[in-house]
């Protein structure tokens, strides 16, 4: 924890690399649970994840019934004169 407060910059791999070469006869921990003392002492900052949000079309109001139509497409399909078409 010390060296993350004097290298703020520094992440879990590089202090982990820290310990191997400062102490080389001791089992050096996985990069995850430097990174897991980290966080659990508040030395870690989480980035904002950006969200895409879906933007949908406005509903539409049919006045009466088959006014309203809709189609999908799901690739190419063979019509009647045995040729594809690709919408």
């Amino acid at each position: 924890m010390r060296a993350k407060q004097e290298k703020p910059n520094w992440g879990a791999p590089k202090i982990r690399e820290r310990l191997a070469r400062l102490y080389p006869d001791v089992q050096t921990p996985a990069i995850s649970t430097v990174h897991a003392v980290l966080d659990r002492n508040g030395l870690v900052q989480h980035r904002k994840r950006r969200r895409n949000r879906a933007v949908g079309t406005p509903l539409s109001q049919p006045r009466q019934a088959n006014d309203l139509w809709c189609a999908d497409y799901k690739g190419e399909f063979m019509l009647a004169d045995k040729r594809y078409c690709y919408p």
